[in-house]
């Protein structure tokens, strides 16, 4: 297992598309934090909590997730595409070994892209605001841990998905739909089940990964969205861990 692990990180450091992916998630974030400071200084606002917000809003966004799954797809793929897996199953090495070394790797990778996205916004945000105040509760520190799990359970959707279609194309299309589909069909399920009802709503939507990472773009956020973030992330992440692992076993190499 150590040595396949070893094998994928040397793979995952020696391709493009990790630094491509991590490159552009770090361009944008500086980028978005230079305009929203250029804003508030055309409307007057001060910098009070700007750091924080800064910080906590950079692994939170659309494109980021978008981002993850791309690359996602790109690494879990690749073996498969090019047929590598078959050489390294003649190898001795089984299926549900391969598959965790390459989860470990990527849920890796994921935290580094996050890691590095955060570096990026408390440096841009601390270089535009003079007189910067940096000070992080309790709560900002469990939000980024939250944000965290929800990454790492983002990147087991993916590899479940792209383990499903193991043709990098159909992967990537895939891993770049399925979230937004996720969250039509919630909305869908939600307005049909509350048709005519007047109260004790049914809420779907508040517990897929979307509106549970969206939850934590806040410097202060509610303790039941955190305390919701901390049972369903480990939940997501075994689930589709699980999933994943029964689409590898099912195909044939």
């Amino acid at each position: 297992m150590g040595r396949l692990i070893k094998f994928e990180f040397r793979r995952l450091f020696s391709q493009k598309s990790f630094y491509i992916c991590t490159g552009i998630l770090m361009l944008i974030t500086v980028l978005q934090i230079r305009s929203s400071w250029n804003m508030r200084v055309d409307f007057g606002l001060d910098g009070a909590g700007f750091v924080q917000e800064s910080l906590i809003n950079s692994g939170t966004t659309f494109l980021f997730i978008i981002l993850l799954g791309i690359f996602s797809a790109l690494f879990i793929c690749e073996d498969y595409s090019s047929g590598t897996i078959r050489v390294i199953v003649t190898r001795g090495y089984s299926r549900a070994k391969i598959y965790f070394a390459k989860l470990i790797v990527l849920c890796i990778a994921a935290l580094i892209m996050l890691c590095l996205c955060w570096i990026s916004a408390l440096a841009t945000a601390t270089v535009v605001y003079d007189g910067v105040n940096t000070s992080m509760n309790m709560m900002f520190l469990l939000a980024m841990l939250g944000q965290a799990l929800l990454v790492i359970a983002y990147a087991c959707l993916f590899n479940a998905a792209a383990s499903a279609v193991q043709k990098t194309g159909g992967a990537i299309a895939l891993c770049i739909v399925l979230p937004m589909t996720v969250t039509i069909i919630l909305t869908l399920l939600e307005t049909t089940l509350n048709r005519g009802r007047t109260g004790n709503e049914i809420e779907l939507c508040k517990y897929w990964l979307e509106q549970l990472i969206s939850e934590l773009s806040i410097v202060s956020p509610p303790r039941e969205s955190l305390q919701l973030v901390f049972r369903a992330a480990p939940i997501y992440t075994a689930v589709t861990t699980g999933l994943g692992l029964l689409f590898v076993f099912k195909r044939e190499y």
